[in-house]
């Protein structure tokens, strides 16, 4: 277990999905990765909308991830931004229900460091990201309904969005079934 304390600790600025601990931290299947920092009162933030987000592997390896399965895939309709975000906001898609972890990714670019803030459905998430180009990525597990964005921090219209994914998160270079 300490080898995933250190790493999270080292690696602040990467979000980690909460997901089945590696075999060799618990044998129970029952509790998910939080839940069992939690319960050994070794607590760590999981699942925080991040422009870099990671999981462990079975060996404890904290990886990338990539999106399988896509139930939600869309791109605007402005060749070379996507969405140019109005003041307002803009619907990028809808989540349709799903059961099982889910992670929604778009590309961004802005020109300042701005706030995105990200609705689907109910639920709110706000991450601030660097200006330039990116991805950023927020765990929408058990979200449903539209997904609107929107930026605060640069002028309408000059932070654009594109490439949305929401998807099931699994380690990058590892194949998935």
């Amino acid at each position: 277990m300490s080898d995933v304390l250190e790493t999270m600790d080292a690696r602040p600025e990467v979000s980690v999905v909460s997901t089945l601990p590696p075999v060799h931290v618990t044998i129970f299947e029952s509790f998910d990765l939080d839940a069992t920092l939690r319960t050994v009162g070794e607590p760590r933030p999981f699942d925080r909308p991040a422009t870099e987000m990671g999981m462990f592997d079975q060996d404890a390896v904290l990886r990338p991830i990539t999106l399988l399965e896509p139930i939600l895939e869309a791109s605007g309709p402005v060749p070379g931004c996507g969405w140019p975000l109005p003041a307002g906001g803009q619907v990028l898609g809808d989540v349709p229900i799903w059961f099982g972890l889910q992670v929604l990714r778009f590309g961004y670019d802005s020109p300042a460091e701005v706030t995105v803030h990200l609705a689907v459905g109910d639920d709110r998430q706000d991450v601030t990201v660097p200006a330039g180009t990116g991805r950023v990525m927020f765990v929408v597990t058990g979200q449903q309904g539209p997904v609107a964005v929107r930026a605060s921090g640069a002028p309408a219209g000059t932070v654009c969005v594109d490439d949305v994914v929401v998807g099931t998160p699994w380690p990058e270079g590892l194949s998935g079934n």
